[in-house]
């Protein structure tokens, strides 16, 4: 997982007793670990609503801007109620309120309004339960979690270990707070090309997991470059906002992208992506088992030393997806060799 900086904006993620976390109603929570925990830390806790839909606890995030979106998550475990409640409001103007009932019998959602709601299975029956929420107006975004059903029928408990809210539309790897919100820096994946390296014919591949863009911004799955300026860039694949494949090079030191004449979607879950480069100009580009030619332009960078996986050669546009196995072949395959190496195994 290649990923950018991301900051939790909840404090105390993993201990639900502390004050900030209110209780309302009948809500309880303490620390129970006979469930075990998702977290290396061991931190799970057993929440309780007694009397039904009423009973939850929150947190307050602090004041954001119209338009943001944000994502929060919980990690959670099957109690006696059998449901899980993760609600997220915005407070300013007029209210939104989308609460997210998921049901651990059936393994899916009784109610999903925003349409974001996602249910992660974990080890040990311990799921990871996030939805969205783009803000109509400037306010707090709140997160709250229960162990009732809509209809308040489902009284009883429900295991839950940690929390975590992003200013983002998809979530990434957990980053524990306590007293203070806790930004993580962006991963950075580089290494220095050796005699691995043939600069005049030379091919890449990778293999990851697509989840689906989590922005409005192109996201990269490998780059050769010479430094770590984008604009010494000899080749780079890249995750278009249509989530296809695309060639970018730098052309007499632009970024420029180049287009395959037929594009190459990439499918939900895993793929294959893999390009050539030869002395002659020709750039293959393969997605999935398909390729097609393109020609390099005639001020394209001339040297590389360095290859950058899952972002641009300085850190940027990082891919936030599953990355496998990156290779770096010291010559140009053609296309039937690229296409048998993309192509996706059948079942």
């Amino acid at each position: 997982m290649i990923e950018e900086s991301r900051t939790n904006l909840l404090l105390w993620s993993e201990d639900f007793t502390q004050s900030e976390w209110r209780k309302n109603q009948g809500a309880t929570v303490v620390s129970d670990t006979s469930a075990g925990s998702p977290l290396a830390s061991g931190s799970a806790f057993l929440l309780t609503s007694p009397n039904g839909h009423a009973d939850h606890i929150e947190l307050l995030s602090a004041i954001s801007d119209t338009g943001q979106t944000f994502t929060s998550y919980s990690f959670v475990k099957e109690g006696s109620s059998g449901i899980f409640s993760h609600r997220n409001i915005a407070l300013g103007g007029t209210i939104q309120d989308e609460n997210h009932f998921f049901n651990f019998s059936t393994q899916s959602f009784t109610d999903n309004p925003s349409g974001t709601a996602k249910a992660v299975q974990l080890n040990d029956g311990w799921w990871r339960i996030s939805a969205s929420i783009t803000l109509n107006n400037t306010g707090h975004t709140q997160l709250l979690v229960r162990s009732a059903a809509a209809s308040g029928t489902a009284t009883g408990n429900v295991y839950i270990s940690a929390t975590q809210l992003e200013q983002a539309s998809t979530p990434s790897t957990y980053i524990p707070t306590t007293t203070a919100q806790v930004t993580r820096a962006a991963d950075q994946c580089s290494r220095v090309l050796g005699d691995e390296y043939n600069n005049d014919n030379f091919s890449v591949y990778a293999d990851l997991v697509w989840d689906g863009l989590d922005s409005a911004t192109d996201r990269y799955i490998l780059s050769i470059s010479d430094t770590t300026v984008p604009s010494t860039t000899r080749i780079s694949m890249r995750i278009s906002q249509r989530e296809t494949v695309q060639i970018v090079v730098a052309n007499s030191g632009a970024l420029e992208r180049i287009l395959p004449l037929v594009e190459f979607p990439l499918s939900s879950g895993k793929n294959k992506v893999a390009a050539s480069l030869a002395d002659s100009g020709a750039i293959i580009l393969s997605v999935n088992g398909q390729s097609g030619t393109l020609s390099a332009p005639s001020g394209l960078q001339s040297t590389a030393s360095l290859m950058t996986v899952g972002a641009v050669p300085n850190g940027a546009a990082a891919l936030n997806q599953g990355i496998g196995n990156v290779s770096l072949y010291p010559r140009a395959l053609s296309s039937e060799d690229l296409n048998t190496l993309t192509a996706l195994e059948t079942t």
